[in-house]
Parts: structure tokens; C-alpha cells; sequence
């Protein structure tokens, strides 16, 4: 699974791009493949929004 790739790029959205180039012959995976794709993206992108403000927040608590 860690070799896993397209074309040396890494990532969810890597991965989504691969996997769905591999079951587009059958439309039902392709949806599932898609929907967990869009929703391990979601995760990604939720993540990269609270990890700074987090950050922030411990931060100027500290100064206090």
C-alpha cells in the first residue's frame, strides 16, 4: 500500500485519480471509490483549516 501511486504523486486525491481509473467499468464502484474519495478529501481539507488555528490558539495562550 505505501508504494501505491500515480505517476510518483502521493495523496488522497493521487489515489482517488488512480482508483477511479481502474473501475470505471463498473458504475455502482465508481460512485463508492468517488464518494470515499470526495470524503477522505473533506477529512484532508477540514484538517488543514484547524490545525493553524489550533496552533494559533495554543500559542497566545501560552503568552498569557
Amino acid at each position: 500500500m505505501l508504494r501505491f501511486d500515480n505517476r510518483g504523486e502521493g495523496g488522497i486525491l493521487a489515489l482517488l485519480a488512480l482508483a477511479a481509473g481502474r473501475v470505471r467499468e463498473r458504475p455502482r464502484l465508481a460512485w463508492a471509490v468517488t464518494t470515499c474519495g470526495v470524503f477522505g478529501a473533506s477529512l484532508f481539507y477540514g484538517d488543514a483549516l484547524l490545525t493553524p488555528a489550533i496552533s494559533v490558539l495554543s500559542a497566545v495562550e501560552g503568552i498569557r
